[in-house]
């Protein structure tokens, strides 16, 4: 019994620090990010964080009949990236059939690196804050990934960190619900309407 005590204080005490130093970078990133707006000066440090919302389902109807609650809908996928320094999440949205496998992950982060957050393509330090999911983000192909951008002198340090399992509860996921409360309140047809929420 007081093994599991002693297990279950360790496991708190790492998550509260995991959980911490989370929110510190956060700041930091913040904090850079308004500095550079008023200063016009290049950013050293980017913070960004990845998550995954499955089986966002369309057609939607806000008031669903009872004949419709059976009708077959489809999944769509979502990977949200957001740029801790502005607070800007951008979604990315995949059908069911469109497997979410490593490189498709890795070729939605270099997207939002050439072309939604140009100002973070170069930044000296990465700071990327993931899920445990060793399918999508904890795999060789990310790790290579990264690599690369070192080697082709994007970053000096890229620093890829997991929150623990069970204690991923990050900036991206109060997007997500943002997006699922609008969703909530409007009908819904096609890929195209959500992706303007």
């Amino acid at each position: 019994m007081a093994e599991e005590v002693d297990s279950m204080r360790l496991h708190c005490q790492a998550s509260e620090y995991g959980r911490n130093l989370y929110r510190d970078m956060q700041k930091q990133a913040q904090a850079e990010w308004s500095q550079s707006l008023q200063n016009s000066i290049s950013i050293q440090i980017t913070h960004i964080s990845i998550g995954f919302y499955h089986c966002l389902e369309y057609p939607h109807r806000a008031r669903e009949r009872m004949d419709e609650y059976f009708t077959p809908k489809v999944s769509t996928h979502v990977l949200g990236i957001v740029n801790e320094g502005s607070g800007v999440q951008y979604n990315y949205l995949f059908h069911e059939p469109g497997k979410c496998d490593p490189s498709a992950v890795v070729s939605m982060l270099h997207d939002f690196f050439q072309n939604e957050e140009p100002s973070a393509w170069r930044a000296e330090l990465l700071v990327i804050n993931a899920d445990s999911c060793s399918a999508q983000n904890k795999n060789n192909t990310m790790v290579s990934y990264l690599k690369s951008r070192i080697a082709n002198s994007f970053h000096n340090r890229i620093l890829l960190r997991f929150l623990l399992k069970g204690h991923t509860r990050f900036s991206v996921d109060s997007g997500f619900g943002n997006n699922r409360t609008m969703l909530a309140r409007h009908d819904v047809a096609s890929l195209k309407q959500i992706s303007a929420f």
